[in-house]
């Protein structure tokens, strides 16, 4: 399992499930990627590269952690040096006038406390247990953009099972699913309070009407050219 932006390169259409603001609320992203015809439409995009995608579990909503204060409005972003994770939300941030960086998780901790970098976003489980906070004071949960956990397994492999033991497979897959997201709602309040324990300032509400403004126009934007990528030329009539 990994998280969806990863199965991209295989499947480009999981990346509308990383456009920032698709989701308003956890519960909003699991309603749709349970559904038939976007999440398990989605799951089945990765076949023709050989992989058999079972379900959706999440890593979460994304959040900025900051040594230069909370980001609450548009202008908190400009010149920002942040670390983002996908080129959706990288032109997004651009958009907001940051100065956007790729860099790998394992490298942000050092990079951070050499003053390389003024931000960064992950999802909170992340952020906690790459342990950031201990480089970073500020804790925005600005939940811009959902990140999915993908549990996926070799297609042939799949194949190779009984439909008892396909069918068992993707019922623990979704038994799983919904412990998981349990687990990790819970969790979120618990590493909120141990944060704000050890000196960390934690943001949790931020008016999100002017991110999402932008976020509605990069949207339409890719969905267009989507359509407009995968329309059928009308055929002219004949006699």
């Amino acid at each position: 399992m990994a998280g969806s932006g990863n199965f991209v390169s295989l499947a480009p259409r999981l990346v509308e499930i990383d456009q920032p603001y698709s989701f308003q609320t956890p519960q909003d992203a699991w309603k749709e990627l349970d559904s038939l015809y976007f999440g398990k439409a989605l799951l089945n995009e990765t076949m023709a590269s050989g992989i058999k995608g079972l379900s959706f579990w999440e890593v979460g909503f994304r959040i900025i952690t900051s040594n230069k204060g909370f980001v609450k409005t548009p202008a908190d972003f400009k010149g920002l040096r942040l670390r983002v994770g996908n080129s959706t939300q990288n032109e997004y941030f651009k958009e907001l006038g940051a100065v956007t960086i790729s860099m790998p998780l394992g490298e942000l901790y050092d990079a951070i406390k050499a003053g390389n970098l003024d931000a960064q976003d992950h999802p909170l489980p992340i952020t906690y247990s790459a342990k950031l906070y201990e480089v970073q004071k500020y804790v925005t949960m600005t939940r811009h953009a959902y990140t999915a956990l993908m549990v996926a397994i070799n297609l042939k492999r799949f194949e190779s099972l009984s439909p008892a033991h396909q069918k068992a497979l993707i019922d623990a897959a979704v038994i799983g699913r919904d412990f998981q997201r349990a687990l990790n709602s819970k969790n979120e309040a618990a590493m909120i309070a141990d944060l704000r324990s050890k000196g960390i300032e934690v943001l949790e509400k931020v008016e999100s009407r002017p991110f999402r403004m932008l976020a509605i126009k990069q949207s339409s934007v890719y969905f267009s050219n989507r359509l407009s990528a995968t329309a059928k030329p009308i055929q002219p009539a004949t006699k």
